[in-house]
């Protein structure tokens, strides 16, 4: 493996601020082709250095030259040795080198050293270069032993999916029909729903016609156990028709207490409700006593609702108050029956059900929706005192839940609403100074002062001092974060976080490792988990915590695409901040494409109507991808009268949504508009962009004269 540098808990102040800017110079000048001076950079014994420097620029060096395809050099740069923390990313880097230079039994030394590596990737990587050799050596005893290795390490199923595949075709190779028949099966119920799923499936349809093989009879345990990962792995249907097919042919007919109950749940699951509330009726009557049953009464309580059967909806709501045991299947019902009651304009009613829902989580898991709902349900009744003594306890008894800043601002409406103005005004007054870049401070809530904001300053750990609070993973991160090496820190993050625990301090190096390794979406993903709050309040903050939360990527074309088809460039930042975070590559599982998430057939007719030809690649380039979401957005706008709320609405759930939405409820103000939006991720939808909207306002005010009154 070469020498190696070891690096104790304690290091040099500023050392890696050192290593980092010197590493930030040579990635410089390497990206403007200074290939000598970037080398230099590294050698170079007049620049400041810490302790540990030789050790990572001989990593750095060896990185760089395996990435301009010099494999020979590799080998010999990192004998010069590396910080022992960093010994599983040097034998993974010289065993890349060694397989491109055709040495794989030389190779094989450091793949096998990496089995033993706590870090997943290279136990995976490990895994997968050994199934490749030993399938070219058609070793099953090799593939099996790896196959146990893949199962104690965790290993993917994807990766255990491919090794048993590859076992099951030596043993149909060799006439071992028995155990490659066993073996496809247990490839199959990995992973059913993907592609190795499907064609471990397919061969065991085909073997008895291929081979001559008759399929061992299938009991109990194996037909329940393909049901549960059909189920597992998101293929709902097909594991509903598995069950329809058993029951029908009777043989297991004594797990019909079983076998029907998981009918139901899969048809609500499903959307199947008139199915789900046959087949639950029946279960009721056929096994009245069944454990079974509280779940039954609450799947026809959840159909009957989303059937609009009101009457069967609430008498079966009150049998399962009156006779259940289970007490979330007992709150559950009742907010579904408070949610009707909103529906159907009955918020007194509302209320009681929400206040059963409350009553029924004993304070805990729920009853801060359920106390939300109830304060909704209030205001909505007109009772604006007990609403707000709802929403301000919902702010204290909460103050780490999402409800904090929400109840600070509709207990200020509601106290508004009973002419107690004082105490709105205080109330707002608090919203402002705790959060006042969240979206509830840009709703102009009532209040003749603002006052200075509460300064929540937050400071992530530098790398020296990260260094010193973890152990071997943690300082191998700091390592290679201060090399600029961002993919090879990510992999070493899951054993930081068990090394560091939950510390904001030192999360904040998960996304901005992201960020710097060009994966923006993965970036906003974690920087939303994490810091929602800090981007709603005032105080000190990292220096790229704002770019990372608001990028202006593509500033000049969104500009130009803005002004020719009249959209409010913040307001076009903002849905392309929610929808993509300006990553121009991402898919989502749905099918949306590119920056501004535009589906396929959305695209392909606003195209049309600009008069261009699209294909469905061309939504990954992000000019074409911009002109056609905001040219989208622009025909949205004037389908709806220029209503950005109502825009908003139908981007996300549809132009038809939004209009039902309009026709139900639009006379209301637009607060409270934006809460009767009955989707939660159209609603969120809103909420946030129109967050991220106020943030481009405040951060980037030279792009263009600030939006106008938003209007539902």
């Amino acid at each position: 493996m070469g020498a190696v540098f070891p690096v104790k808990g304690a290091t040099d102040k500023l050392g890696f601020a050192l290593d980092s800017a010197r590493a930030s110079a040579f990635w410089s000048l390497l990206n403007e082709s200074e290939r000598d001076r970037a080398y230099r950079v590294l050698d170079s014994d007049s620049l400041p250095q810490s302790a540990h420097w030789q050790g990572l620029a001989n990593l750095l060096r060896a990185f760089s030259t395996y990435a301009d395809s010099s494999f020979a050099e590799v080998p010999s740069i990192l004998d010069r040795g590396v910080p022992s923390e960093l010994a599983d990313h040097a034998n993974w880097l010289r065993a890349k080198a060694l397989l491109e230079l055709g040495q794989p039994h030389l190779a094989g030394i450091y793949i096998r050293n990496l089995l033993n590596s706590q870090i997943k990737f290279y136990q995976e990587f490990a895994i997968q270069t050994l199934v490749s050799d030993s399938t070219f050596q058609e070793s099953i005893d090799s593939l099996q032993t790896i196959d146990n290795i893949a199962l104690r390490i965790g290993a993917s199923e994807e990766l255990r999916q491919q090794i048993q595949v590859q076992i099951a075709s030596l043993w149909s190779r060799s006439g071992k029909h028995g155990e490659a028949w066993q073996t496809l099966w247990s490839a199959y119920l990995l992973s059913p729903g993907s592609d190795l799923g499907k064609q471990a499936r397919t061969s065991l349809d085909n073997y008895e016609k291929r081979y001559g093989f008759t399929a061992p009879e299938r009991h109990w345990e194996d037909v329940w156990n393909e049901i549960e990962c059909l189920e597992r792995s998101g293929l709902k249907a097909e594991a509903l028709d598995k069950l329809a097919g058993i029951r029908q042919r009777g043989r297991f007919s004594f797990q019909d207490e079983l076998l029907i109950a998981r009918q139901v749940r899969i048809s609500v699951a499903l959307r199947r409700h008139s199915d789900a509330l046959r087949l639950a009726d029946q279960h009721l009557k056929q096994f009245p006593s069944s454990k079974y049953r509280d779940e039954m009464l609450f799947s026809m309580v959840r159909s009957a609702y989303l059937t609009d059967q009101d009457d069967l909806a609430i008498q079966t709501a009150e049998e399962l108050a009156r006779t259940g045991t289970d007490r979330k299947h007992i709150g559950e019902s009742w907010r579904l029956i408070g949610l009707l009651h909103i529906d159907r304009d009955r918020p007194n009613e509302a209320t009681e059900a929400f206040d059963k829902w409350f009553a029924s989580t004993s304070g805990g898991e729920g009853s801060d929706d359920a106390l939300w709902n109830r304060g909704w349900a209030r205001m909505l009744a007109g009772r604006f005192e007990a609403a707000a003594r709802d929403f301000e306890q919902l702010t204290r008894d909460y103050p780490r839940s999402g409800y904090s800043v929400i109840g600070l601002y509709w207990s200020a409406q509601a106290y508004q609403n009973s002419g107690h103005v004082d105490r709105s005004d205080s109330l707002c007054a608090e919203l402002h100074r705790r959060y006042p870049f969240s979206y509830y401070a840009q709703l102009g809530c009532h209040t003749e002062r603002r006052p200075e904001p509460l300064k929540r300053d937050f400071r992530p750990l530098s790398l020296d001092e990260l260094v010193t609070t973890g152990g071997k993973h943690t300082r191998a991160f700091a390592m290679l974060a201060a090399l600029g090496l961002w993919e090879m820190a990510l992999r070493e993050w899951p054993n930081v976080e068990a090394e560091c625990g939950k510390r904001a301090d030192v999360a904040w190096w998960r996304p901005l490792s992201y960020w710097k390794n060009n994966e923006r979406f993965q970036a906003w993903r974690w920087t939303i988990k994490e810091f929602r709050d800090e981007a709603a309040s005032a105080g000190e903050r990292p220096a790229d915590f704002f770019n990372l939360w608001y990028p202006v990527d593509y500033e000049p074309l969104i500009l130009d695409f803005c002004n020719r088809y009249h959209v409010e460039p913040y307001l076009a930042l903002g849905v392309i901040c929610q929808e993509s975070h300006f990553d121009d590559q991402i898919v989502s599982p749905a099918g949306a494409v590119g920056l501004m998430q535009l589906m396929p057939a959305t695209a392909r007719e606003q195209a049309k109507r600009l008069g261009q030809d699209l294909r469905e690649s061309d939504l990954l380039d992000g000019p074409r991808n911009l002109e056609i979401g905001i040219a989208h957005l622009a025909d949205l706008l004037d389908d709806l009268n220029g209503d950005t709320i109502l825009t908003l609405c139908a981007y996300n759930a549809g132009i038809n949504a939004a209009k039902r939405w309009k026709s139900e409820f639009g006379d209301l103000p637009p607060d409270m508009f934006v809460e009767r939006i009955p989707y939660r991720e159209t609603r969120l939808y809103v909420k946030h962009i129109l967050q991220h909207i106020a943030a481009y306002k405040r951060l980037y005010p030279h792009l263009q004269s600030p939006l106008q009154a938003i209007e539902p």
